[in-house]
């Protein structure tokens, strides 16, 4: 098989979809993330899912980074709630450029 590195070696992908919701997978060393994303891509339409599915795998690899980051602070206490204000920001400016906003 083929070897796999990056981002893609944590992708798990789609994890499962419902009427309207579609949950992902992406999993490291430290941390396990699912994300749940509005699911209004027709079925037939397999070659706009597979870009949206690669946008989802580069924003949770994005957000892992933001993570990694955030842990790195020498003022972060470990196993805490992130209370960063920049990280909080930054998820939220990934999130609304997802999204398109």
């Amino acid at each position: 098989g083929a070897v796999t590195s990056g981002m893609d070696a944590c992708w798990v992908g789609l994890l499962c979809s419902s009427d309207n919701l579609r949950a992902y997978g992406y999993v490291t060393t430290n941390a396990k993330y699912v994300t749940l994303v509005e699911d209004s891509i027709p079925p037939e339409n397999v070659q706009f899912q597979k870009s949206r599915d690669n946008e989802i795998c580069v924003l949770m690899a994005n957000v892992h980074r933001l993570y990694t980051e955030s842990l790195m602070n020498p003022f972060t206490k470990l196993h805490s709630k992130i209370t960063s204000q920049r990280f909080d920001r930054s998820v939220t400016n990934l999130v609304r450029s997802f999204n398109g906003l």
